[in-house]
């Protein structure tokens, strides 16, 4: 017999005994946790709480919610497992929440557990909370389960809404590529219900600022393309809304004499739905003009305000750096709060609706 066949049949009877001893998760005799949350005790201890559904009669669950405090993650797990009639399983998790004080104080040393976890997937949702994690996981009554009601609140908000896409693989990468600082959605309880309510951002993994969600779209159109959003424009003489708006962006970086310039070049379209100054029709022209400076002066304040806090969420080091060749890690960090950052507009009125 050939010596690959030999070689290939040896692969496949070591791979079968192999599997024999893999240990083996019986599905009744585990409890998936769906929800994950996190809150700062003091410098040594956190507050672990986990929420696993139990499936009653007529397609019915009940969400159960297990908390302790502990020093490490992984043996609060082991106390969660001693609340628990069965064993704790990660495989379902869908969502992690940090609360606020956590996240101030450094979230690497925390998320270590959940990228070493084979079990949790790389597109794991994360979450900063106002106030109390514990809190807001009691707080969720919802016949779905807690897991799958957070994580349709975040996927619609990605996809229509003003929350751009982050998740666990995206942060990680992020807080290690050493060029860009990462952010996550902010919640917190509105009328006895969780709310995104704001997007913090990071200095590494250190919370350090935010900003209301009705004012990401900004934030959004800078950072990524999407489509199916949302812009209300409010001037002196009239307020508007405009939906279904498609956003595309692209940076441009130069070296002039030694000189680094930036230009961000946005380009926006979307449907009027909403006008309060009568046929627009005749003013589509001086109404994109008006959109357009009213996006350049919130997109220029927004930047303005991460060159303060020494913050680079949209990644702006990390564009500089595959465009210079001459780039130096140092000399643009000290001269990034001061860095000239052009903003080029163009929107366009794809339709004005249609008035009854």
């Amino acid at each position: 017999m050939p010596l690959k066949y030999i070689i290939f049949f040896t692969f496949i009877a070591v791979s079968i005994f192999a599997n024999f001893d893999m240990p083996k998760k019986i599905i009744d005799q585990i409890r998936m946790a769906t929800v994950a949350g996190y809150d700062y005790v003091d410098k040594e201890t956190i507050q672990g709480t986990v929420v696993s559904p139990m499936f009653l009669q007529k397609n019915q669950l009940k969400d159960l919610v297990y908390t302790d405090t502990s020093s490490m993650v992984y043996e609060n797990r082991l106390k969660l497992n001693a609340q628990a009639s069965e064993q704790l399983h990660n495989g379902k998790l869908e969502i992690a929440f940090f609360n606020k004080e956590l996240a101030e104080n450094g979230l690497r040393e925390t998320l270590d557990y959940l990228l070493r976890d084979p079990t949790i997937g790389s597109r794991l949702y994360l979450g900063i909370v106002e106030g109390s994690a514990y809190e807001l996981l009691n707080s969720i009554d919802s016949s779905k389960g807690a897991g799958v009601y957070l994580s349709d609140l975040f996927e619609h908000n990605v996809q229509h809404g003003n929350l751009p896409e982050t998740n666990l693989k995206m942060f990680s990468s992020t807080l290690d590529s050493k060029t860009r600082d990462p952010f996550l959605p902010m919640l917190n309880k509105e009328k006895g219900f969780p709310s995104i309510e704001s997007i913090a951002f990071f200095n590494g993994d250190i919370l350090v600022d935010s900003i209301p969600i009705e004012d990401a779209n900004i934030f959004k159109m800078l950072y990524q393309n999407f489509n199916d959003g949302l812009y209300n424009l409010v001037t002196e003489n009239y307020k508007a809304s405009i939906q279904n708006v498609d956003s595309t962006r692209d940076f441009h970086v130069r070296d002039e004499k030694g000189s680094i310039k930036v230009t961000i070049n946005v380009k926006l379209s979307g449907v009027v739905r909403e006008y309060t100054k009568g046929n627009l029709t005749k003013r589509i022209p001086s109404f994109e003009k008006d959109l357009e400076k009213d996006f350049k002066k919130k997109a220029n304040e927004l930047i303005k305000q991460f060159q303060e806090l020494n913050i680079d969420p949209l990644g702006i080091e990390e564009h500089v750096r595959s465009s210079i060749r001459t780039y130096d890690k140092k000399q643009f960090k000290a001269e990034y709060q001061t860095l000239p950052i052009d903003l080029k507009i163009k929107f366009k009125v794809t339709e004005t609706g249609t008035r009854k």
